[in-house]
């Protein structure tokens, strides 16, 4: 059966296009994992373009699979659009930054007592996801409509359960 043009215009929505762009994301990005695990088994020059592309795709499936999990009620909000590219730019740029930095020499200085790259990809890819997608849930959290509701109404459902 053909849908009809008013549930075509209502699948158009910012959610499903939103969900549709993190499977498509997911989707890419697990391809891209399984060529970069294959490279490891192809000659030289190939099996070490294998760790730059598993860099890239990694934070695309983590990037995919947070916009799957958003939901139609968060996926229409811009602010979560933002948070799931900023996240992306920061799990990118910690590990392919990881990987371009130079290799370390044992009288180097250390970043908050760790290797530049352990620093980086901690900093970027550990902690920053830690504090931006809480904020996130934080600032667009809504409470249920039980919490709106009349207090006596409330009060009566308290006495109920």
């Amino acid at each position: 059966m053909h849908a009809s043009p008013a549930a075509s215009a209502q699948t158009s929505s910012r959610g499903p296009a939103l969900s549709r762009l993190g499977l498509a994301a997911l989707l890419i990005g697990i391809g891209a994992v399984v060529v970069a695990y294959a490279s490891a088994f192809a000659p030289k020059p190939w099996s070490e373009r294998g760790v730059m592309l598993m860099a890239l795709a990694q934070p695309l499936v983590l990037v995919g699979a947070m916009a799957l999990a958003t939901g139609a009620r968060l996926a229409s909000d811009w602010r979560w659009r933002w948070t799931l590219l900023l996240t992306w730019m920061m799990a990118t740029a910690g590990l392919v930054g990881a990987l371009l930095l130079p290799a370390e020499v044992v009288a180097e200085a250390l970043w908050f007592g760790v290797p530049r790259r352990t620093a980086l990809l901690f900093g970027l890819v550990g902690v920053a996801p830690m504090i931006v997608l809480p904020l996130m849930y934080a600032i667009t959290f809504e409470p249920p409509p039980v919490l709106d509701a009349d207090p006596s109404e409330t009060d009566e459902l308290r006495t109920v359960s």
